[in-house]
């Protein structure tokens, strides 16, 4: 392209037919997203470009040769970020590239010290034991990098690290692991029962540091700082925070402290986690009124007594399921409760009477022996003014005077 010696930003944005380009000698700037996703593009000479903007080459994903100047003076982030194919890159005596690149461009851009990022793709194409993976100089792992690859077992968190995205943790099982220099751990779907110890910055964001359920021993650095952190632990690992000194903890109550706390959620704790109170051997649970989090108590077969207390902020329901041994629910909340096949059922205290709603209603299924509800907040003059479902009338009508009665329910 003679004489011409600028692009606007995104100029060449998702060209598919761009194939090659020769640039003007006296072209030295290349702005944001010049050459964004030009899938088709194979090589380029870019000898006397000296500013190359962000994300300028990404997803360039047939790119394979690069020719780079040494008065390469300025280079934005991602600027060859998910450019897999890039096999041969010519330095000219630059010695280091400030930039992200992949794991499988390596090998071309070792010479120049750059950012390593580790992708899904990254893995798949890898040949060798995922273990090996951490014994490069990896600096971020990307969003699924191990979904359905494996796991890493052995070997070291590299020190580089620096960031690991969404659904990752729960395929790295490394007993040891030491995430001094990881500021950002993302969400990951199931628990992680094999890292037993953990060192981490007190300015970690760690939303899913709970799901660590067989954690005995904590190490936090740079404890001095106060910057706000985000961290989500389980209840069990309060000691060890409390002994590092760290604040700014978020509690959920998980399975592990069901077993622990003996069915009840300590005051300090206001969530509890899905799976909480799913198959457990515990014959109470008790649930203060500062809760918030939704919950479901299921096939819970030594459950003879549950306490609920928490004032809930939305209307969903809240489920009690296949709890055979269950005698008495206490349910003094604002939601619905929702109780199914637990035969043996035989006492509910409600904090009111609770009203009809075409959405969701307060229900008990197949609790035959069921036969008395207590209501707390009795209605005023014993009379209510709402409408009821018929399931509920017909457990309170010799107790209270329903003003604009009930709901008939349809099979």
């Amino acid at each position: 392209m003679h004489n011409i010696l600028s692009f606007g930003t995104q100029c060449f944005y998702k060209n598919t037919s761009l194939q090659e380009i020769h640039l003007d000698k006296r072209l030295t700037v290349l702005p944001f997203k010049c050459f964004y996703c030009c899938r088709n593009l194979k090589e380029i000479d870019l000898y006397y470009v000296t500013n190359i903007g962000e994300k300028c080459f990404e997803e360039c994903s047939n790119l394979s040769s690069i020719t780079l100047a040494k008065s390469l003076n300025c280079i934005g982030s991602n600027a060859f970020f998910h450019c897999y194919n890039i096999k041969n890159v010519t330095t000219n005596g630059l010695k280091k590239l400030n930039t992200l690149i992949n794991f499988s461009t390596f090998e071309a851009f070792k010479k120049l010290d750059p950012t390593i990022s580790l992708s899904s793709y990254d893995v798949s194409h890898w040949k060798n034991s995922l273990n090996a993976l951490f014994e490069y100089p990896i600096s971020h792992i990307e969003s699924k990098a191990f979904f359905n690859k494996g796991i890493i077992n052995e070997g070291s968190i590299p020190n580089t690290l620096t960031s690991i995205d969404w659904n990752n943790l729960d395929c790295i099982k490394i007993p040891n692991m030491d995430l001094r220099n990881v500021s950002v751990v993302g969400e990951f779907n199931n628990y992680n029962y094999a890292v037993t110890a953990i060192t981490i910055s007190s300015q970690i964001q760690f939303r899913d540091l709970y799901k660590l359920q067989n954690l005995n021993k904590i190490d936090v650095i740079n404890r001095s700082e106060t910057k706000k952190s985000y961290k989500t632990a389980a209840c069990f690992m309060r000691e060890m925070l409390m002994s590092q000194n760290l604040e700014n903890v978020d509690y959920i109550f998980t399975g592990k402290d069901v077993e622990i706390f003996n069915g009840k959620v300590p005051s300090f704790c206001n969530q509890i986690d899905r799976y909480a109170f799913i198959d457990r051997q515990i014959t109470n649970i008790e649930i203060h009124e500062k809760v918030f989090t939704d919950f479901e108590i299921t096939n819970c077969q030594k459950l003879e007594k549950v306490v609920i207390l928490c004032s809930w902020y939305n209307n969903n329901s809240s489920n009690i399921d296949n709890c055979d041994q269950l005698k008495e629910i206490v349910f003094l909340s604002k939601k619905n409760l929702f109780v199914k096949k637990c035969q043996n059922l035989t006492k509910v205290t409600l904090l009111k009477i609770p009203k009809w709603s075409n959405y969701k209603n307060t229900n008990f299924v197949q609790c035959e022996k069921l036969k008395e509800i207590v209501i707390q907040n009795e209605p005023e003059n014993g009379v209510h003014k709402k409408v009821v479902s018929e399931q509920i009338y017909d457990f309170l009508k010799d107790k209270y005077k329903f003003e604009k009665g009930f709901v008939k329910t349809i099979d």
